[in-house]
């Protein structure tokens, strides 16, 4: 990373950017609080890997810091309305007797998360064809068939559209670490402008140690699906490379250590699933076996071997972890984004 550093607040024109719906205000006033406290409460986590000097630059060319003007109020209302368009082109009304889907897919960066998601969408391409599909391995299949029945109405934060629209991201040579709050910040407030419209999301997260609690709040709202996804670290690692270098973004070996072990702690994925009306977790090494499943608080592990590798990293040391990536000491770099 070097020292030329964007400058804050410098919108794009982004006509092609058609309004679908207008943008409730008090939705656009949530975002520069929610990117202040991404700040706040993450502001670690942003910095992990970037020299301490440069630190106080880093913060300072942060785009959190622009997000109360009027030109970003007016860009953060047409980002909104690309992250929903599907969902208000079809108008959707809910039901009143029916809750709306999450799917919340979960896991360690670079672990398979996105990959998994595309092959749901393209077996959902096959059938809308007519062609002949196998189904998916257990609760696997219940977890897709949830996920086939969203995307009628579907809202899906896409952390690209943020990327593509905000523009320092572009300025500052394609550097996330500089738009992340705002990000961040843009994704949770769609997330809750769906939740006014009734309408099914799908989000794609890294797991941490303090979910279960976030997932039982929410699942008297939704019907709630949870896909957690794992991998052995040193397999988990080496995608993490292969990604950075296809991207040019770089992510500390610790800040990977300390996603691994919180995801596969008992107040994260695990808690989580006993409030879901669906769980699963897969092993992306094992061509996304199923490992564990759970719904309405009944359990079943599916695969010993790899359900009890998995429990034993949430009770490992991220530095211990960090030695079985195979990874060079001290590679660090700006975070990617989570999923």
């Amino acid at each position: 990373m070097n020292d030329e550093f964007p400058k804050g607040g410098e919108v794009g024109s982004n006509e092609n950017s058609a309004p679908v719906a207008e943008v409730p205000e008090h939705i656009l006033d949530m975002i520069p609080t929610l990117a202040d406290t991404y700040i706040v409460e993450s502001g670690e986590r942003l910095l992990a890997g970037i020299p301490a000097h440069q630190h106080e630059l880093v913060l300072a060319a942060s785009t959190h810091n622009v997000t109360r003007s009027s030109e970003r109020r007016a860009l953060h209302a047409k980002i909104l309305q690309a992250l929903a368009a599907d969902v208000i082109a079809k108008k959707f009304e809910k039901p009143a007797a029916e809750k709306p889907i999450k799917v919340y897919i979960t896991g360690p960066m670079a672990v398979g998360k996105t990959t998994l998601l595309s092959h749901f969408d393209q077996r959902i391409a096959e059938e809308k064809e007519g062609q002949s599909v196998d189904g998916f391995e257990g609760a696997l299949e219940a977890a897709y068939q949830y996920y086939k029945q969203a995307g009628e109405n579907l809202m899906r934060p896409d952390f690209n559209i943020p990327k593509a629209m905000l523009p320092e991201f572009e300025v500052s040579g394609k550097n996330y670490t500089f738009i992340r709050a705002e990000a961040s910040a843009l994704v949770q407030a769609v997330e809750a402008w769906s939740k006014e419209l009734g309408a099914n999301i799908v989000l794609e997260e890294l797991g941490n140690a303090n979910l279960e609690e976030l997932v039982q709040r929410q699942a008297k709202d939704y019907t709630f699906v949870l896909i957690g996804v794992t991998a052995d670290p040193a397999v988990n690692a080496q995608g993490l490379r292969d990604r950075c270098e296809a991207t040019g973004q770089n992510v500390s070996e610790r800040e990977l250590a300390e996603t691994i072990t919180g995801f596969s702690q008992p107040g994260s994925f695990l808690g989580m699933s006993k409030h879901a009306d669906c769980a699963v977790l897969l092993s992306s090494d094992h061509q996304y076996k199923v490992v564990y499943e759970c719904a309405k608080e009944q359990e079943q592990i599916s695969d010993r071997q790899i359900y009890d590798r998995f429990v034993s990293y949430g009770f490992k040391n991220a530095n211990d972890l960090v030695s079985s990536f195979g990874m060079e000491k001290g590679t660090a770099g700006p975070p990617s984004p989570g999923h």
